[in-house]
C-alpha cells in the first residue's frame, strides 16, 4: 500500500496553530527534515484561526480573536518581530445594557461585577469541599443557580449577573452551565487574570510568518491514518503520503465525529478519551454599520438578555480599537448557535437588530453588511471549544496528547494548561515537534 505513497519524514495533519507549530519547529532545528503539512481545506490555513478579507474596509476574525496570556505567551513576541499589531483588550472594560434598554451606571456595573465575582468563587469553594467529601460530580449550572438564591437578589438584578456567568463561563466553554462539570468547569479560569489583544490586522498574519517557508499542501482532506511498526500511511483526496511519523491536529470534535479513519482503530483508552471530552459551539457573527451609532467607547456593550440565557448579549466593540471602522461582533453559542446556523443571513439580521433596538432605542439602523461563523456545519471543525463535561476531569487532556504508536497528537484538547485557547494549541505543538526530535535522530 505505502510503495506509491510520496513520502517525507514526518506527516502533520492541520495546519492550524498546533500543526503549523510542529512543522516550523521541527524545521528550525533541520532545514533537511521533510515536514508535509496536510490541510484540507482548498483556500486557507488557520483551522479555527479565521481572517476574513472579504469586507475592503476591514479584516475580521470569525475564529479566535485574542491573543491571550500576553505576559507568557510567544505570539505577542511573534507578532512583535513581525510588525503586526496588537490592542490590548480588557474583557472587563464594559457598558452593560438591561433588556429594557435602561443602561447600568458604573457604579452599578463595578457592584454587579463584585456579586459576580462573588458567586465564581462560593461555586469553586463548594465545588471543592464537594469533592473532598467524596460526592460525585453534577453540573455546575445547580451550584450556580444555588449560589444565586442565596443572594437573593430583585429579577433584574439577578439576571444582570447572570450576564457576566453567560459572558465568561457559557460563551469561554461554548456550553451552557448545565452542560459543565461542577469540579472541573473553570480549569483556564486564569485567562481574565492577565493581559489578551485583539489583531486589527487578523488573528492570521501571526500564522502566515509563523508558517511562511513550510511545505503545506492545501486542498488535502485526510480520509484514513493508518500506522504500524515503521510508518505512518495518510490517504487523501490527492494520494497517499508515507513517513515515519504523523502529527495529528484534527480538531477534537472532527476526531469525535469519526470523520477521519484510523487503521488499527485508536485503542480503547484513546477512543474513551475523546469521547470524555465536551464539543462546544460559539459562533460570532459581525455588522458593519454606515456610522457609529453608539456612544460608549468600552471594549465590550453587554446587554442583558431578559431570560438569562445570554443570546446576543456579548458585543465587542470594534470601533474601540480602530476610530474608523464602526463594527460591533457578537456571541451566540449551543442551542442558539445551531438554530442561527440553519437560518438566511437577512433573518439573523433581523433577529439581531429587533435585539439592538430593544435594548438601545428604535434608531439603529440596520448594518450595511454581516460576517458570521457556521462552525458546527464546517466539515473541518464541526465545533470549536473543547470542554469537560460532568463526571469528566482535565486530564482526559494530556490523555488526548499521549502518542499512539507513530502517531503523535497535539491540538487545543491535548493539553491540559491553555486548553481550548490558541495558545494551549502552540504549546501542544510545540511539545510534539520536542518529543519527535530525539526518535528521529535516534537519540534516547
Amino acid at each position: 500500500m505505502a510503495s506509491s505513497a510520496r513520502r517525507a519524514d514526518v506527516l502533520v495533519i492541520g495546519a492550524g496553530m498546533a500543526g503549523v507549530t510542529a512543522a516550523q519547529s521541527l524545521r528550525q532545528f533541520d532545514e533537511d527534515l521533510e515536514v508535509i503539512v496536510l490541510e484540507g481545506r482548498p483556500d486557507r490555513i488557520g483551522g479555527r484561526i479565521w481572517s476574513s478579507y472579504e469586507w475592503p474596509e476591514a479584516p475580521i476574525d470569525l475564529g479566535a480573536s485574542w491573543v491571550s496570556h500576553l505576559t507568557i505567551n510567544p505570539l505577542g513576541a511573534v507578532a512583535k518581530e513581525n510588525g503586526i499589531e496588537l490592542c490590548d483588550s480588557d474583557l472587563f472594560n464594559i457598558h452593560l445594557t438591561q433588556g429594557n434598554g435602561r443602561a447600568l451606571t458604573e457604579k452599578e456595573t463595578n457592584a454587579t461585577m463584585m456579586r459576580f465575582f462573588g458567586v465564581y468563587a462560593e461555586v469553586k469553594c463548594r465545588a471543592e469541599e464537594r469533592r473532598e467529601s467524596g460526592k460525585r460530580d453534577i453540573d455546575a449550572g445547580r451550584e450556580f443557580a444555588r449560589a444565586l438564591d442565596k443572594l437573593k437578589l430583585p429579577k433584574q438584578k439577578r439576571r444582570n449577573v447572570e450576564f457576566f456567568l453567560n459572558m465568561s463561563v457559557a460563551d469561554a466553554n461554548g456550553a451552557d452551565l448545565d452542560q459543565l462539570s461542577l469540579y472541573e468547569w473553570d480549569d483556564h479560569y486564569v485567562e481574565i487574570m492577565l493581559e489578551a489583544a485583539v489583531v486589527p490586522q487578523g488573528y492570521v498574519k501571526i500564522l502566515d510568518a509563523m508558517a511562511e517557508g513550510l511545505d503545506i499542501r492545501l486542498d488535502h482532506a485526510v480520509s484514513r491514518i493508518c500506522y504500524d511498526k515503521k510508518g505512518v500511511t495518510v490517504e487523501t483526496n490527492h494520494g497517499k503520503f508515507r513517513a515515519a511519523y504523523a502529527v495529528v491536529t484534527l480538531p477534537h470534535p472532527v476526531l469525535a465525529s469519526d470523520a477521519v479513519e484510523f487503521s488499527p482503530r485508536l485503542p480503547d483508552w484513546k477512543r474513551k478519551a475523546i469521547r470524555n471530552v465536551g464539543v462546544g459551539l460559539a459562533d460570532k457573527f459581525w455588522f458593519l454599520f454606515k456610522k457609529c451609532w453608539w456612544k460608549w467607547d468600552k471594549d465590550f456593550l453587554g446587554r442583558v438578555d431578559e431570560k438569562g440565557e445570554g443570546r446576543w448579549s456579548t458585543w465587542l466593540n470594534f470601533h474601540h480599537y480602530k476610530k474608523d471602522l464602526p463594527l460591533l461582533m457578537c456571541f451566540n453559542r449551543t442551542e442558539h448557535a445551531l438554530a442561527l446556523e440553519k437560518m438566511t443571513d437577512d433573518e439573523v439580521i433581523d433577529e439581531a437588530l429587533e435585539v439592538l433596538r430593544n435594548a438601545y432605542g428604535s434608531s439603529v439602523p440596520r448594518p450595511l453588511r454581516m460576517k458570521r461563523s457556521m462552525w458546527h456545519a464546517d466539515p473541518f471543525a464541526r465545533g470549536t471549544i473543547p470542554n469537560i463535561p460532568v463526571g469528566s476531569s482535565t486530564s482526559v487532556y494530556n490523555t488526548l496528547g499521549r502518542p499512539v504508536g507513530r502517531l503523535r497528537f497535539a491540538g487545543d484538547s491535548t493539553i491540559r494548561e491553555f486548553n481550548g485557547l490558541v495558545f494551549g494549541a502552540f504549546l501542544s505543538g510545540a511539545r510534539e515537534a520536542g518529543k519527535l526530535l530525539p526518535l528521529l535522530y535516534g537519540v534516547s
